[in-house]
């Protein structure tokens, strides 16, 4: 097992990922989860990430896994897959093997009953993922979340339904990490959750919370 810290925690103190880098190197942790929003994704994306890359070979860290921005951003109702799709491309540089990529939720779509317009709806975003996917080896996940993140709009709540998801959509490269703190904020039967993405679970966020809302805190 690979314990591993997030760049994005540094965000607000850091603006580039390798000064992110330096500010993570402070503490122990040598394994890191790189965060790469579409700000960092623009036009000089690739001197971006083989900045990052050079940083945390020099520092002596490793690159397990990373989180990129969401399909839809800032309001904007054309997805960012330009953004995505050089998130990916960066992952497969700097020879990351996976990287976060949140379903998009719509508020017109309510939980649960909207289920299968939510299914069907972030199939067809992650299709457009899957070429470049392909190219380049890197493993997309889901993640899970919570009403309190979430309000009423329909996501991924339990193991079951992402693995249901996987199963619907049908690649390979479409994995899945599990969100300790997501699923204490509804009081999940974690267990169960685990169990019911056996075979396809690829990471694990492991934080606490009062269970009222996602406070991203150290476990207890």
């Amino acid at each position: 097992m690979k314990l591993a810290t997030t760049t994005a925690d540094f965000s607000a103190y850091a603006k580039t990922p390798a000064a992110a880098l330096e500010l993570c190197a402070r503490s122990p942790f040598r394994y890191i989860d790189l965060n790469l929003p579409h700000r960092y994704m623009g036009e000089d994306w690739e001197s971006i990430t083989h900045e990052a890359g050079e940083t945390a070979a020099r520092l002596g860290m490793t690159f397990v896994q990373a989180h990129a921005g969401d399909f839809l951003a800032g309001g904007d109702p054309t997805p960012k897959y330009t953004e995505l799709t050089r998130a990916i491309r960066a992952c497969g540089m700097l020879g990351i093997p996976q990287i976060v990529v949140h379903a998009q939720w719509d508020f017109s779509v309510p939980y649960p009953t909207g289920m299968e317009t939510f299914f069907a709806y972030n199939k067809g975003l992650y299709e457009k993922l899957f070429p470049v996917m392909e190219e380049t080896g890197v493993k997309v996940l889901i993640e899970n979340s919570c009403e309190s993140n979430m309000g009423a709009a329909c996501y991924f709540m339990t193991g079951r339904e992402m693995a249901e998801f996987l199963d619907f959509v049908g690649h390979p490269l479409l994995g899945a990490v599990w969100d300790t703190g997501h699923a204490n904020c509804r009081g999940n039967q974690q267990y169960d959750d685990l169990m019911a993405l056996r075979g396809r679970l690829d990471g694990v966020h492991i934080h606490d919370n009062d269970g009222r809302c996602d406070g991203h805190t150290a476990p207890f």
